[in-house]
């Protein structure tokens, strides 16, 4: 298959070079960027007191920083070349952000690995087709199944045989070329890959979107676990894996209406069916298929109220991504995102506004002994409902604010049979200070559920944080 897959890609490349010679001149440099810097304080983020012993890492306050810097080249009418780089750090640490080692942040620190390349992409767009080759930020299904930067090849060809446009997209999620799987010679054993075919249509005011996603994987690492898996919300002990093979279906539905009555209704739906050969797993699995089946549903929609001067946005969603019941040791029904996937939601159950910290780490999500897990505060979602109502509006051309109400609770329950994961709160207000340059408060409350502790202690979570940012892009 992934043979095949460059093989296309070369096709590709060869049919996308034959561009009117006249696409001989150079424009740009356009240089670019955008900033953002958090300070915040999170309190209580395993859901009992942190002041009890073992509660070190339950409070934590801080600022983040993230640049980014963009550089693109044209040729031509046609080509397109692209590149970021992306700085990160925590102020005053000689450790960066998201566990990079790194003394950006640290007077009189080194800045090895504060900086990395985000993106650098060639861009081919003549009228018929848009191809993108290298690293590139990709979104797929609202992030559900992708919401980051990925190395591959996506090219959206347009109103295909009249019937609407189709995109095709392969990722190399990873490569063992250097360091082949088990110590062995075969480099291709621990790669993996993702392709995906996506058919598009769109009228006036609705849009559909059907696709289907094929992941492989070869041979076994620890590396490919943790890596890969692990982040999509597998249980940890699931190490070790001989291959693997997945398919998703799924589609995205839209219906967006602006007239007298503005209001836009979504659904997303995607189903998962494979197998994974268990190498090591509970109870001496070694060498068994492991059939894995998960579903994910979600849908939502907004209206705006006109209120006075002002119009208010209200919204709602609902997601549900199946869990695992432990019963069937020899299948995993839990809904499993592929790595890239990020899905934006709550601020401190979720990924939201303060988009640096993962609370997953501190162990408020983490995996529970009875295949359970939770969101690990990355975007990524397994074993969970979650319902969400809010609302926002301008108080002021410059001047935004919001509430959202979200709860959330497990549909497999935990090993001590508690499923009620909390109900949180989130407010915001946005303030513009200057064109492109916005100061943000925002806060998250949880009321903490028994998934998440149920001891004595138990305490309610929260998080505020302060957000300045601006783009000149």
């Amino acid at each position: 298959m992934k043979k095949f897959a460059i093989l296309a890609l070369a096709a590709m490349m060869v049919i996308a070079l034959t561009i009117p010679a006249s696409a001989e001149k150079w424009f740009g440099p356009e240089i670019g960027g955008d900033f953002k810097a958090i300070g915040f304080q999170a309190k209580n983020m395993q859901g009992y007191d942190s002041e009890l012993a073992g509660g070190d890492y339950d409070d934590f306050s801080g600022v983040m920083q993230r640049t980014n810097l963009y550089l693109d080249i044209y040729i031509g009418d046609y080509i397109g070349v692209y590149t970021a780089l992306e700085f990160e750090t925590i102020w005053g640490s000689n450790n960066g952000a998201n566990g990079r080692d790194t003394g950006f942040g640290y007077v009189g620190g080194t800045n090895d690995g504060a900086m990395q390349v985000v993106e650098a992409l060639i861009q081919l767009y003549p009228d018929e087709y848009l191809l993108n080759v290298g690293k590139h930020w990709i979104l797929l299904n609202r992030g559900f199944m992708q919401n980051d930067y990925m190395s591959g090849v996506s090219l959206d060809y347009y109103d295909v045989f009249g019937l609407g446009n189709f995109q095709f997209v392969w990722f190399l999620e990873q490569e063992e070329y250097n360091n082949p799987a088990g110590g062995g010679t075969n480099a291709d054993l621990g790669d993996m890959d993702q392709y995906y075919l996506i058919y598009k249509w769109a009228g006036e005011e609705m849009a559909f979107e059907p696709f289907i996603m094929y992941q492989q994987g070869k041979g076994n690492t620890q590396k490919n676990a943790t890596a890969s898996w692990a982040q999509g919300g597998y249980p940890s002990v699931w190490a070790g894996q001989g291959g693997y093979d997945t398919t998703y279906f799924g589609f995205d539905w839209d219906w967006n209406v602006e007239s007298d009555v503005a209001f836009g209704l979504w659904a997303t739906g995607i189903y998962e069916t494979g197998e994974m050969e268990m190498v090591t797993w509970l109870n001496d699995y070694s060498g068994r298929d492991m059939d894995m089946t998960g579903y994910l549903a979600a849908f939502g929609g907004n209206y705006f109220v006109a209120a006075g001067d002002m119009d208010i946005e209200l919204h709602g969603q609902f997601v549900y991504a199946s869990g695992d019941d432990p019963a069937t040791l020899d299948e995993y029904e839990g809904f499993i995102a592929p790595t890239g996937a990020s899905y934006y939601w709550a601020e401190v159950l979720g990924y939201g506004r303060n988009d640096f910290i993962d609370y997953g780490w501190q162990g408020a999500y983490a995996y529970d002994g009875d295949n359970q897990e939770m969101s690990n505060g990355m975007g990524y979602i397994t074993n969970q409902m979650i319902f969400g109502i809010g609302a926002s509006t301008y108080l002021t051309p410059k001047i935004q604010t919001g509430l959202d109400l979200w709860y959330v609770m497990l549909p497999e329950d935990d090993s001590a049979g508690n499923n009620d994961i909390g109900t949180e709160v989130d407010a915001f207000v946005t303030y513009e200070l200057v064109d492109e340059c916005f100061l943000t408060l925002v806060g998250g409350y949880v009321f903490t559920g028994d998934a998440i502790y149920a001891g004595a202690d138990q305490e309610n979570m929260y998080e505020v944080s302060l957000i300045i940012e601006t783009t000149t892009w």
